[in-house]
């Protein structure tokens, strides 16, 4: 779940402001970091200039150089510099922000929150802080403290689309299907145009079983994006949930054409496969969906049923074994039907 990372635009000098005086290096480090921020290659020109200056001050050089180690996808140097910018200026805000973010994408999601605390304790009144410490808290699947962290945002933005989202996301994930829909129709409300947004609402529809109302926010979420392989391949696991298998292979096909290591639409087309007695070919994507990381217990289920449909009664055992020891119930029935004990 990392791609919500990659929904923030690093932005230290404006959005909190670090203990040190503004000057002349002060606003070239702002105009950089805005122009990095945008792709602006001019921007690392005159980095270079500003960075060759002997009047930069140490916390500051670092912390820019956090910056660009950022910039560049280099996690763990950005860290460290932000931590040696933390050394020579321990309240220098723009460090400790970007070492919050660059801990994010490096996956170090309690240090990123740690970080975030001791800037909210600074500024209670910045929803961006609350959002970005959020988002943390869901990567580490703590749907408490991230709806908590959504909420005390809200209460300072309510307007916020991607805050209104993150909290439908939280309530969805948790199976508050009417306050997630709830929610999201919130930041419909102020950003009518986010295919994310629409291809969420869709899901929790599908959750309430209002099937054709979820069909039509897959339908406007791939008009907005035409290659959204999520949105594709939920609108294929609609199809199969409401027993148009035909229709769901050939949407989930799409699916896979458009994204070939997302290995839910190879799941979700071996479940097609199953249901119309595709044993050989449900097992070959299937075990695509394996290759590319998928693990539930649902797939050692479903792996089990191809297996009966080619009387390979001790691999299906084997597979409802394995899908029981992830917590997939269901086989246990059929283990008892089919299984030696």
């Amino acid at each position: 779940m990392r791609l919500f990372y990659l929904l923030i635009i690093c932005c230290f000098a404006f959005n909190l402001q670090g203990q040190v005086h503004d000057s002349v290096f002060r606003k070239s480090y702002n105009r950089i970091v805005a122009r990095l921020a945008v792709d602006d290659t001019t921007g690392l020109l005159e980095a270079k200039r500003l960075m060759s200056s002997k009047s930069v001050p140490v916390a500051l050089s670092y912390s820019f150089q956090g910056y660009l180690a950022s910039l560049a996808g280099d996690y763990e140097t950005a860290c460290n510099n932000f931590t040696k910018a933390l050394q020579a200026n321990d309240t220098l805000s723009d460090a400790i922000l970007g070492r919050a973010i660059a801990s994010g994408r490096a996956g170090l999601f309690e240090q990123a929150r740690r970080d975030l605390s001791y800037l909210i304790d600074v500024n209670k009144k910045n929803p961006y802080l609350f959002k970005l410490r959020g988002i943390a808290a869901l990567e580490m699947i703590n749907y408490k403290a991230a709806g908590e962290d959504f909420v005390d945002g809200l209460k300072i933005d309510p307007t916020d689309a991607e805050l209104n989202y993150l909290l439908a996301m939280v309530n969805y994930k948790t199976d508050r299907y009417r306050e997630a829909y709830s929610d999201i129709n919130k930041a419909l409300a102020t950003d009518s145009l986010n295919a994310q947004y629409y291809y969420l609402r869709g899901s929790i529809l599908m959750a309430l079983e209002k099937y054709r109302e979820a069909l039509a926010d897959f339908n406007y979420a791939l008009t907005i994006r035409p290659e959204f392989s999520d949105a594709l391949t939920m609108k294929g696991y609609l199809f199969y949930r409401t027993g148009d298998t035909d229709q769901a292979l050939i949407t989930l096909k799409l699916a896979t054409d458009t994204d070939p290591d997302f290995a839910l639409p190879w799941f979700y087309t071996g479940l097609c496969q199953v249901e119309k007695e595709l044993p050989a070919d449900a097992l070959r994507s299937f075990d695509r969906a394996s290759r590319l990381g998928y693990d539930d217990g649902d797939i050692y289920h479903y792996r089990g049923l191809a297996y009966i449909q080619l009387r390979r009664y001790n691999d299906a055992c084997k597979s409802w074994k394995d899908a029981v020891l992830r917590g997939y119930r269901l086989s246990k029935a059929l283990s008892r039907r089919y299984c030696q004990p």
